[in-house]
């Protein structure tokens, strides 16, 4: 029986016009993050110097966002994005869009004993701002945890959904993944 919803995010809770948006937030904003950044986002710039010879932090984020936008979705990549992102929505740049109708199947799903998990390219931070500050309102309430393909591999692999599986302690039969 399935009793787990493991749901992704782009093109299935929200549009596929949203990651213009945290990209366009990332560009306009990540330079100025920088000053601010966090000790992990620290690392992953000076990874990215190291790795490309790149010298400014402008010039990573530049250099990632034209990256993820020829499809290279490099954990770290996402990951820096992400925290850019995350301080979007912590500062109140950005709020979370989802379709009309996630909110009420969420809370159905839930009401009815399902496990409702987010499994998404996006960091577990950033997923979990971006549920929180729904324009509908706070949707963490209603997911259980959130994966991100840095910790358990990309949505490529059948084993990443085994992972998955395995740390909620269910088999994958009882998976529906949206």
């Amino acid at each position: 029986m399935v009793n787990i919803i493991l749901t992704d995010i782009i093109g299935t809770t929200s549009p596929n016009s949203y990651v213009k948006t945290l990209m366009q937030d990332c560009s306009k904003n990540g330079a100025l993050y920088i000053a601010r950044a966090s000790p992990g986002a620290l690392r992953i710039i000076d990874k990215i110097k190291q790795e490309t010879g790149l010298k400014t932090g402008e010039e990573v984020i530049a250099y990632v966002l034209s990256e993820i936008d020829k499809r290279n979705l490099k954990p770290e990549f996402l990951a820096l994005c992400g925290e850019v992102n995350v301080d979007g929505y912590k500062t109140g740049r950005l709020k979370g869009e989802f379709f009309a109708d996630v909110p009420l199947a969420l809370q159905r799903w839930k009401q009815n004993g399902r496990g409702i998990y987010v499994y998404s390219n996006g960091s577990e931070e950033s997923q979990r701002e971006m549920f929180r500050t729904a324009s509908q309102g706070d949707l963490t309430g209603l997911i259980r945890r959130f994966f991100d393909t840095a910790e358990v591999g990309t949505k490529y692999e059948a084993d990443s959904y085994k992972r998955i599986a395995d740390r909620i302690q269910t088999g994958t039969r009882n998976i529906l993944f949206l």
